[in-house]
């Protein structure tokens, strides 16, 4: 009986100590990870809402217990089978993109005999070099899009090392180093689009794909909408009776809207103070955010001075005026005349001032 006793100490005291080796994994984090054991792992994608959220927060930190537990030893074959996926085959890959905000990457080693796949927790650029230059980049969450991007030639990374769990510096260069840079930027809530070269952007976007535009028809009225500012206040289109409208629906967990913004904001300050045949131009926002605290955090930091508004619904499509307007892209810009009707629309803010610049403008 006393061994039988000491034996089933044992047992329970292993059981706990692997159950708190995986305490750094969700049980949400663990169902993904244990539920696509042995398979190619779904890929988070930018549009898609939740993905899109997910994709932009920044990674949490792994611990020795998380590097030494089987659920990190599944999430990394997992992404190993993503990223060698033979119908959508990738260079490197980072946990957030298989659904996992945890730090870690895999990455291709162009540069060490038979170009192996190699996995780097903890994984983080401590030094890029002066000297850059500009490649055509594409990521597995953000399909059928390229464009270019500067990078450094050469860089330090700073990982975990499996085995001793001590922090190792690894100095890479070239191709390699790009996909460092590519993956780690996954790591801090940051994708390639938002380093992109403007000019492809705006070809790509406005010029291959104007079916992103919204489907609202020029010369339509729109409807009243409304919605609270930053502050709580109600704010109406009809409160700009009179005036020409500019308004951005965008969100803080929209890559491209972030993107867009500085430029929007450069529009605003730019054209603020001129009119339109005699008549003001107001500029308003209206964001698709459900995270208050995030969305005003945002606007305050980024000096987004003119009126925020945002119903802070969860489901941004189910939005009246995004139905009316038939938005399913965003950023989308509309100008509303001072009778409300929808005289241009545009997808990218450089397009939005290309209009602006063309109207009869006065001081």
């Amino acid at each position: 009986m006393k061994h039988i006793t000491i034996l089933s100490i044992l047992l329970t005291l292993a059981a706990v100590a692997t159950s708190c080796r995986d305490n750094g994994f969700s049980e949400a984090e663990k169902t993904i990870i244990n539920s696509q054991k042995g398979n190619i792992m779904r890929l988070t994608v930018i549009n898609n809402t939740e993905d899109s959220l997910l994709l932009r927060q920044t990674a949490r930190t792994l611990s020795a217990d998380d590097i030494t537990s089987d659920t990190y030893q599944s999430l990394k074959d997992g992404m190993l089978m993503t990223v060698n996926d033979p119908n959508n085959k990738g260079v490197g890959i980072a946990a957030p993109q298989v659904g996992i905000s945890c730090k870690l990457v895999a990455v291709k080693r162009f540069d060490k005999e038979g170009e192996p796949f190699e996995l780097y927790p903890n994984a983080t650029i401590t030094y890029r070099s002066a000297s850059q230059h500009v490649g055509r980049e594409g990521c597995l969450s953000i399909p059928e899009r390229r464009g270019l991007v500067s990078r450094a030639d050469t860089v330090v990374v700073s990982y975990t090392d499996e085995k001793s769990l001590s922090t190792v510096l690894d100095t890479v260069t070239g191709y390699t180093a790009v996909i460092f840079q590519h993956e780690t930027d996954h790591l801090i809530g940051e994708l390639y689009i938002d380093k992109m070269e403007k000019e492809l952007y705006v070809d790509t976007l406005a010029l291959r794909h104007p079916e992103y535009l919204p489907d609202i028809e020029l010369g339509t009225i729109i409807s009243d909408f409304k919605a609270p500012d930053i502050n709580g206040k109600e704010i109406r289109l009809s409160d700009y009776s009179g005036k020409f409208v500019v308004v951005d629906f965008w969100a803080t967990w929209c890559g491209d809207c972030r993107r867009e913004m500085p430029e929007f904001k450069n529009i605003y300050n730019e054209f603020k103070d001129k009119n339109i045949l005699g008549y003001d131009i107001a500029f308003l926002s209206y964001s698709f955010d459900r995270d208050g605290e995030q969305w005003r955090k945002y606007v305050k930091e980024q000096e987004l001075t003119w009126p925020q508004i945002s119903t802070l619904e969860p489901k941004w499509h189910d939005i009246a005026v995004t139905q009316e307007i038939g938005i399913h892209w965003i950023p989308a810009f509309l100008i509303i005349a001072p009778d409300r009707t929808v005289i241009a629309k545009a997808i990218t803010a450089a397009s939005l001032r290309d209009i602006l610049a063309e109207a009869e403008l006065d001081e």
